[in-house]
């Protein structure tokens, strides 16, 4: 499926991931983190990003070829 057809799915999931990084620095500003925590998080959102972009260049392989 060319991207144009997915873009608003991906748009829609970087805004979610947004969202969310949004909402932890709020939660870190607002309470006492340790270093474990905030390193788990960053993690998280980078196997988001990573999945997101994997997406993104799978569905371009598709319909390049």
């Amino acid at each position: 499926m060319p991207f144009e057809d997915k873009k608003k799915s991906y748009m829609d999931t970087l805004f979610s991931i947004a969202t969310l990084l949004k909402r932890w620095q709020v939660e870190i500003q607002n309470k006492d983190v340790d270093k474990n925590y905030m390193l788990r998080r960053l993690n998280q959102w980078i196997e988001q990003l990573e999945s997101l972009k994997h997406e993104i260049m799978m569905g371009r392989d598709k319909w390049k070829y």
